[in-house]
């Protein structure tokens, strides 16, 4: 069992169709069925529901893709890591990234994070430079 972090540019995918949509779905499907977590911020549930609101997407639309994926409270922990990142990221891709180390650093020797999934070009290059494997299903 592994962690899969998965950023709010991935889980937009489950919400409309995009090109990417399918391939994330399966992806994301695949790593439930072999018993991997999916993790990401707390953060999410606000940039999803603030984008469902942008696009008229029902709310419990919203409530039903985030209901696999366990959220991490933005602890101190977690925004003194946010802080402390010395690449140029936005401020919530710091706090998501902030996240992914935290429970890196945090995590037991068959938990670490195995992927950071995003579509996102600067956390793709953040995250690698950070040392994890970052993913972006069919790009």
């Amino acid at each position: 069992m592994s962690l899969v972090y998965v950023d709010s540019s991935a889980m937009i995918k489950s919400l409309v169709d995009e090109f990417e949509s399918d391939d994330f779905e399966q992806y994301l499907e695949n790593r439930l069925e072999t018993g991997d977590i999916v993790v990401s911020s707390a953060i999410m549930t606000v940039e999803l529901s603030r984008f469902g609101f942008r696009m008229s997407i029902p709310q419990p639309n919203i409530a039903s893709v985030l209901q696999n994926v366990s959220r991490v409270a933005v602890s101190r922990p977690v925004i003194e890591i946010a802080s402390s990142i010395h690449y140029q990221v936005k401020s919530l891709d710091a706090i998501h990234l902030g996240t992914a180390i935290y429970l890196q650093e945090d995590a037991a020797p068959n938990e670490e994070i195995s992927a950071i999934v995003t579509y996102d070009a600067i956390m793709i290059r953040v995250g690698e430079m950070l040392g994890f494997e970052v993913v972006s299903p069919n790009t």
